[in-house]
């Protein structure tokens, strides 16, 4: 015989737990990315309806693995189509390309409306508004309920460090979860945090918040499992040649530039994020 407790009026009743498992398959706390765990089928910019001239997926090892899966997509996004091939030459479709779409993808989620720009805080000025984005796309069944704040430590670096050692061009990217709580913007999509120098959701220092006169270095949604990147404050801080990382702005032009993303991250070889998931008892 099941027995109910008898609850007063008023009384509230917890009986939710929540699960962190890392974000990568198998439970992997760090992934390390190679530029080689990607689909050269899929990564292919050679035609402008291709889905590699939209993003590249990034598997967790090489695709001829038994164990291969995707686990985040990389892109490139500008207001104006450039940096990608427009889908046809026919006049009036100048800058109808891949990274027109994404920009107006991520802004139609993020802020219901495609008039609407992505800004960043900078320094002393009014929000920096640049013309173009990158983006990081937790693939879906990978993040759970959402992604967990101060939990994100992203190493993008225009140098190979793990060959190198080298720290110059390195940058390591958490959310402001902790220095900043209670700050969170709300969104259509949920969360919205800052991006910062730091790691675990605590900025390092005042002084790695933003990039004066190129803003912040980007913005994290924890809830829908994306990360917008300003290319504007990335090109600043990371100079190193190996792997430059500013976009191409050609007009119709294939300027590769989800492959400078995923360069980046190769280069700084680390990349930790955990998922949380609601277990109803």
């Amino acid at each position: 015989m099941a027995y109910r407790i008898n609850y007063l009026d008023g009384d509230t009743v917890n009986d939710t737990q929540k699960v962190v498992t890392s974000t990568w398959t198998n439970n992997t706390n760090d992934l390390v990315v190679s530029t080689n765990n990607t689909s050269s089928t899929q990564a292919s910019f050679t035609a402008a309806t291709s889905s590699g001239a939209h993003y590249i997926e990034v598997y967790n090892t090489g695709i001829t693995s038994a164990s291969a899966a995707v686990q985040f997509s990389v892109a490139y996004g500008h207001k104006a189509g450039s940096g990608s091939l427009d889908f046809t030459n026919d006049t009036g479709a100048k800058g109808n390309s891949p990274s027109r779409n994404i920009y107006n993808q991520y802004r139609q989620l993020v802020f219901g409306d495609e008039t609407k720009n992505f800004s960043f805080p900078s320094t002393g000025t009014d929000a920096f508004t640049p013309d173009d984005i990158y983006v990081i796309n937790i693939n879906r069944s990978r993040y759970k309920n959402n992604l967990k704040t101060s939990t994100l430590n992203l190493t993008l670096c225009t140098t190979n460090s793990l060959e190198t050692g080298d720290d110059a061009n390195k940058l390591i990217l958490t959310d402001d979860s902790v220095t900043s709580t209670g700050s969170a913007e709300i969104t259509n999509v949920g969360r919205q945090f800052n991006l910062v120098s730091g790691s675990n959701g605590v900025r390092l220092g005042d002084s790695n918040v933003q990039v004066v006169g190129s803003g912040s270095y980007g913005l994290y949604y924890p809830d829908a499992g994306f990360i917008i990147l300003n290319p504007a404050a990335l090109k600043h801080r990371l100079t190193g040649s190996d792997f430059p990382i500013s976009p191409g702005i050609g007009a119709n032009t294939a300027d590769n530039n989800p492959q400078k993303l995923l360069n980046a991250i190769s280069g700084g070889g680390s990349f930790i994020v955990d998922s949380e998931e609601k277990n109803q008892l």
